[in-house]
């Protein structure tokens, strides 16, 4: 697609909550402003990100595995310094 993407793969309910008890919901609902103003592309964790996850032969850590099968499915490099992301996935960036 061209647009950086951004992956939420990992807010429970509770987290949630705990934004709006504390009265802080304004916060995540900027961050989710400022995605829509730079153009960024939210990509959920869908069963093509599970079914890609599967096929890998690696022993990155499992949020780091998510990261990477998404980046393969769009064919977008991924900013990282992480060696064993680098390692398995050479189209990176840094």
């Amino acid at each position: 697609t061209g647009s950086p993407f951004i992956q939420i793969y990992y807010l429970k309910n509770g987290q949630l909550e705990l934004l709006r008890k504390n009265k802080m919901s304004y916060l995540f609902v900027d961050f989710l402003s400022e995605i829509k103003t730079h153009n960024f592309m939210v990509y959920p964790l869908g069963l093509d990100v599970i079914a890609q996850l599967l096929l890998q032969t690696t022993d990155l850590e499992m949020h780091d595995s998510i990261i990477v099968a998404t980046a393969e499915l769009l064919q977008a490099p991924l900013i990282t310094k992480d060696k064993a992301i680098k390692n398995y996935y050479t189209n990176t960036i840094w």
